[in-house]
């Protein structure tokens, strides 16, 4: 690849084209999605522009994973007990 100096030094223009790397698939599916984004909100006003809400879920994830944990072990600690209670018989 030929720096850009020597290209200067030659007198002739930069060509991005010659310095720039290959586009990978997933870029160009990423770009192509970006750009079609893009092409749909050019020319509307503001107001008319929808925007992605993010969602946001009404339960914070510490408490999900607090509830989650004391449902599971409940569940094991009742099957292992049946199973013990079941063995004593």
């Amino acid at each position: 690849m030929v720096s850009f100096e020597s290209w200067e030094r030659e007198g002739k223009e930069k060509d991005t084209a010659d310095c720039m790397q290959a586009q990978t698939p997933q870029q160009r599916k990423a770009n192509d999605k970006f750009k079609k984004a893009q092409d749909a909100k050019r020319g509307k006003p503001a107001s008319e522009i929808k925007k992605k809400e993010e969602f946001k879920s009404p339960i914070s994830p510490i408490w999900l994973g607090m509830s989650s944990k004391s449902f599971c072990c409940e569940g094991w600690s009742q099957i292992y007990n049946k199973e013990q209670n079941g063995a004593e018989s």
